[in-house]
């Protein structure tokens, strides 16, 4: 591919990767930074992705690139977390608003699960994407994406954070 062609891909499907990494992470700058990332990813394997397939695959990396984001931002709250036991004066700096706090939360659920339930739960809800396409954009079967799906909202709604979120229930992996 030349590099016409790769600035014209990314071009033509820019905004869905977009879409799909700030499903993920909530915000426009982080958002930006997993869709550079899977531009990136993108380049160095431009010689292997086809024209038919390169919408899901960028939308599939930056959904991959916006949950190691969450990771790692999880990673440094624990780091934080733990500072602030040890020093109250960073827990009052770094407290966040409520509301960003509950969304960190599930972002963070999000983020504990196995990398697959993650992403098919990301492209199910924020995409909603049907189970036929969830498994034609990962590779998977339909019913292997239900399964991903079914188990991942199971651990979800084992969380405290649970009581005053809504959740999808186990039986929408039955809806197509």
């Amino acid at each position: 591919m030349t590099d016409d062609r790769y600035r014209q891909w990314i071009e033509s499907h820019k905004v869905d990767g977009y879409r799909a990494a700030f499903r993920v992470v909530g915000n426009h700058e982080d958002a930006l930074d997993a869709l550079q990332e899977a531009s990136l990813r993108l380049y160095e394997r431009r010689h292997a992705v086809t024209p038919t397939t390169v919408g899901a695959w960028i939308r599939r990396v930056a959904t991959n690139a916006a949950i190691d984001l969450v990771r790692r931002r999880a990673t440094q709250r624990r780091a934080l977390t733990q500072a602030s036991h040890r020093h109250p004066e960073v827990a009052s700096a770094a407290a966040p608003a409520e509301h960003a706090e509950a969304h960190q939360q599930v972002l963070d659920s999000l983020a504990a699960l196995p990398p697959r339930q993650s992403e098919v739960i990301a492209l199910r809800v924020y995409e909603e994407l049907s189970f036929v396409e969830i498994a034609a954009q990962l590779g998977i079967s339909e019913t292997t994406a239900k399964t991903h799906f079914r188990r991942g909202i199971t651990t979800l709604q084992q969380h405290p954070w649970v009581q005053t979120a809504k959740l999808p229930h186990r039986h929408d992996a039955n809806r197509h």
